[in-house]
């Protein structure tokens, strides 16, 4: 490329970035008010009948790795706490494996295919009321 032909592709970019920031700010701050919100919410301490003093505590942190057994206080690691995790986990990687090499999701997790997903053709007549 000649420099008039990178000065006009960058001046394209540019103009590109410049009229979608507003969308993308936008964006941004509507996801990530919520998600501060709850972030600062789990490291306050509970309160009385549901609400939250403002004291910083890990305790809801150390509650879902940790179960404490209430005759003498132990900790031990909770077990379905970890196996949710970890199920929620594998099956976030396989979705995207599989959505990245263009398989859907549906057949490898067992789901039946929609009918015309495959260009099938249902009939007028047919009803799944009968």
């Amino acid at each position: 490329m000649t420099t008039g032909e990178d000065k006009v592709r960058r001046e394209e970019v540019r103009t590109t970035w410049l009229l979608s920031a507003p969308a993308l700010a936008i964006l941004t701050f509507a996801a990530a008010g919520p998600l501060l919100i709850v972030v600062v919410y789990s490291f306050l301490e509970p309160g009385r009948y549901g609400n939250v003093e403002w004291g910083f505590s890990t305790d809801a942190w150390v509650s879902i790795i940790f179960s404490r057994d209430i005759f003498d206080g132990t900790y031990s690691l909770a077990d379905a706490h970890l196996t949710i995790f970890w199920r929620s986990v594998k099956l976030s990687f396989i979705t995207t494996l599989h959505l990245h090499r263009g398989i859907p999701d549906g057949v490898v997790h067992g789901h039946p295919i929609a009918p015309g997903a495959r260009g099938a053709v249902v009939p007028d007549h047919h009803s799944f009321l009968d």
